[in-house]
């Protein structure tokens, strides 16, 4: 693994099972754009949130079980990002899943 970066990790729950978590998406835009060479400048978010977070979670849901805890980003469903994604499209993204498949792959960190 290389050192600074994320330990990545999937669990896999039964689509019949209820995930029982509560997800926060509060996305933030970097002040500085592609073109700014002022690398050093104050204004530069670098706590940017670029995926959902888990605020809550049953302690008996299978997710739970599984290892995921509050604090833990989830980065893809099944293989599909979830970077920059508003909640009501997350929540389609997890209903379809949900509806379309017999597990759900949850990529974290």
């Amino acid at each position: 693994m290389l050192p600074n970066t994320p330990d990545y990790k999937t669990i896999t729950i039964k689509s019949t099972n209820k995930l029982g978590i509560r997800l926060r998406t509060t996305y933030k835009t970097p002040k500085t754009s592609f073109f700014d060479f002022n690398f050093f400048s104050s204004n530069y978010n670098q706590k940017t949130q670029k995926y959902p977070i888990v605020c809550s979670i049953n302690h008996d849901s299978e997710a739970y079980k599984y290892g995921l805890r509050v604090g833990h980003t989830i980065t893809k469903i099944n293989n599909y990002s979830l970077e920059y994604k508003d909640i009501h499209t997350i929540l389609s993204d997890f209903l379809y899943e949900k509806n379309h498949s017999k597990f759900i792959n949850l990529t974290i960190y």
